[in-house]
């Protein structure tokens, strides 16, 4: 039974919370043209949290458990291609969607029922079935994320359970024995190859991988100006000012170049896997950019350059792979020099807003990497022989530029 005191303080909890919601609300509704991202979001998150102080274990678990199964319906319509061949107007008859699909009726039927409670379909009076906004959306980008999601986390993490009866209670530390490649029956494989083996399912991931990264800035949240101001860049002409590790196409340094006029192509250096570079240069991308073919893990081969770059890399990799990329780095690097690792700084309480940091840490552990506390990178750094000298976030949210030089 609920004691008077705590019932007393989730009343004021949700009155509160209540205020708040009624606040973004108003916000919504009075916003020019399309309302904020953030608005909508604080909407969502102030409701969720009043649902969560109201609702008691059992119904907890039922929520949970009934995601769980919307989840596994919407998959299954995902491959039988409902979505796809619902009318973009109109309704259609449980026995057309069968007949378009090659699905069974009565299979259709049922796997309708827990999406329509949850909006993604509308049933009308007849017992078609139409097309709702959320129905869009899964016809997208939102779709794309949640196939990977459900094909190469839940999949996999649903037996994460058994990985650690089978490799001991610890966080994963080796990409070759991940959750993802124990699941598959795949241990001294990478994880990338072993998503690679099915081509709609990498492209799913590299969609959503795509999603992620557009989230993240690329210039605001750290000067790349003051790179120059500090450094010594007059009295070596040659001296290489920008080195993207792992830079894939080299959106950054396009981005740099774009924003910053001071840095000059012929003196930016764009590094990745051969196939990657190979493509940037049949395709003519980047002229007077120096397109080096590198695998990180070896020794780096630009010596002395004012800034070493990572973006959305650190996060792939085990605190020792980590520790040997950084003193691959540091083992080139002149006394002002600088590293810049652009990642995820996971708050040490993640709510609200910075959910998503935790939830990603969980995705990325799959795949045996991981998102570190601001306690992790100071540890990460100082071991590769670095010293961190500042760290920029984001006005928003968990991204941040970590710059890091020689201890």
């Amino acid at each position: 039974m609920e004691a008077p005191r705590a019932r007393s303080d989730i009343a004021a909890r949700v009155q509160d919370l209540a205020s708040q919601l009624f606040d973004a609300a108003k916000a919504y509704q009075s916003a020019p043209g399309e309302p904020d991202q953030n608005v909508r979001r604080q909407i969502s998150i102030t409701a969720r949290q009043i649902a969560s102080l109201t609702e008691d274990p059992m119904q907890d678990a039922l929520r949970l458990s009934s995601e769980m199964v919307l989840m596994v319906a919407l998959r299954s319509l995902m491959t039988i291609g409902v979505f796809e061949n619902m009318p973009s107007e109109g309704s259609i008859a449980p026995a057309e969607l069968a007949y378009r699909t090659g699905a069974e009726e009565a299979l259709l039927i049922r796997l309708m029922r827990v999406p329509v409670s949850m909006g993604v379909f509308e049933q009308t009076p007849e017992n078609h079935y139409a097309r709702t906004s959320k129905t869009e959306s899964y016809l997208g980008s939102a779709g794309s994320m949640f196939e990977t999601m459900m094909d190469n986390f839940l999949a996999i993490m649903v037996k994460f359970p058994k990985y650690l009866e089978h490799f001991g209670f610890k966080e994963p530390v080796s990409q070759t024995e991940s959750p993802v490649c124990f699941a598959e029956n795949a241990l001294g494989e990478d994880p990338w190859s072993v998503i690679s083996k099915d081509p709609k399912r990498i492209a799913n991931f590299n969609k959503t991988m795509q999603a992620q990264d557009s989230s993240m800035p690329m210039i605001g949240i750290y000067d790349f100006s003051n790179l120059l101001r500090n450094a010594d860049v007059s009295s070596n002409p040659d001296r290489p000012l920008f080195v993207d590790v792992g830079g894939n196409r080299g959106h950054v340094i396009k981005a740099v170049l774009e924003t910053y006029p001071e840095f000059s192509a012929p003196r930016m250096v764009l590094q990745d896997r051969p196939v990657v570079i190979q493509e940037v240069e049949e395709l003519g991308e980047l002229p007077g950019v120096v397109k080096m073919a590198h695998n990180f893990l070896d020794p780096q081969p630009v010596k002395g350059a004012v800034a070493y770059y990572f973006r959305r890399i650190m996060h792939d990799w085990s605190d020792a792979d980590c520790r040997t990329i950084l003193k691959q780095i540091a083992a080139v690097m002149a006394p002002d020099s600088k590293v810049l690792i652009s990642e995820t700084i996971v708050p040490e309480k993640c709510d609200g807003p910075n959910l998503m940091a935790a939830w990603m840490d969980l995705v990325i552990m799959s795949l045996g990497g991981k998102e570190r506390t601001e306690e992790n990178w100071y540890r990460l750094v100082q071991s590769a022989g670095l010293r961190i000298t500042k760290i920029c976030r984001a006005a928003i949210g968990p991204q941040a530029v970590i710059e890091a030089q020689l201890a």
